[in-house]
């Protein structure tokens, strides 16, 4: 189990830097879809997720070479990029990698908390915890950013998060049990998931 979440923690790094990367060209100059600049605050924001996401990659990886395993010894799954692969806009990356992928971390924390503490694991719980607690700042700036767009185009956020959530998210995501503290704490309003 902690390979698999190492493996989250390693793509999550690589779909923050996309996040940075893929909309600096909007920055250059005014785009014809979006006709506004990204603020740098949001290019702040997503370095500061890619740096967590290696911190939390880094406590994975030394964990399992405390328990004389290693990262990569087994296949992974690229269930994160199955959502991204299709979102071409910033507001469906938006609702695609913070709103709904690293969300769904903060509904796991419970359940992955309690199942290592279950297999008397008490420091990878530790972990656990402490990495679900800090995605809540990851979904928090997907929120904002994600509002931010919305009325910068004059759209509907609950409107525009339903149809991007449908059209580009893995129904599966998004199931309860919902973590609603920890969404609450993120901005996360219940109107997202209703």
């Amino acid at each position: 189990m902690l390979h698999s979440i190492a493996h989250i923690e390693l793509n999550a790094i690589e779909l923050a830097c996309d996040m940075v990367c893929r909309f600096a060209h909007l920055n250059i100059e005014r785009d014809p879809d979006y006709g506004y600049l990204i603020p740098d605050k949001y290019y702040e924001d997503f370095l500061s997720i890619c740096y967590d996401e290696a911190c939390h990659f880094e406590l994975l990886i030394n964990r399992l070479e405390d328990c004389d395993t290693y990262y990569g010894c087994i296949p992974a799954h690229d269930g994160l990029y199955q959502d991204t692969e299709k979102c071409i806009d910033i507001l469906s990356r938006l609702v695609a990698v913070p709103m709904a992928q690293e969300c769904k971390a903060l509904d796991a924390q419970e359940r992955l908390f309690n199942k290592f503490i279950g297999y008397g694991d008490t420091e990878s719980a530790e972990i656990i915890d402490k990495i679900c607690r800090e995605e809540v700042q990851h979904v928090k700036y997907g929120v904002h950013w994600f509002e931010h767009f919305c009325k910068l185009q004059n759209k509907d956020n609950r409107k525009t998060f339903d149809e991007l959530y449908n059209k580009y998210v893995s129904p599966l995501v998004n199931q309860p049990p919902f973590n609603l503290d920890l969404r609450e704490k993120a901005d996360m309003h219940p109107t997202y998931t209703d």
